[in-house]
């Protein structure tokens, strides 16, 4: 996670000032969860498949939306 922060140009005393204050703020950062929720489940879920927790990879599939990418399916018409 750190290394992709640093991709981004974000250092650990940047997330340490940040202050929420406004409503504008609050809604600004639950839309940004909201639209890159599925994207952080999806990485979730290759984890847990690299791990060999198939069984939790399957429970998060069944209750989250997730997006699936086309090297995904690739990997998982491959697989079989």
């Amino acid at each position: 996670m750190f290394g992709y922060l640093c991709k981004l140009g974000i250092t650990g005393q940047q997330i340490e000032l940040i202050e929420i204050i406004t409503k504008e703020q609050i809604k600004k950062l639950k839309t940004a969860f909201q639209l890159r929720f599925p994207q952080l489940i999806m990485r979730l879920i290759n984890v847990f498949l690299w791990m060999g927790e198939e069984k939790l990879a399957c429970w998060f599939t069944a209750f989250y939306e997730i997006e699936l990418e086309q090297s995904d399916v690739v990997k998982a018409i491959e697989k079989e």
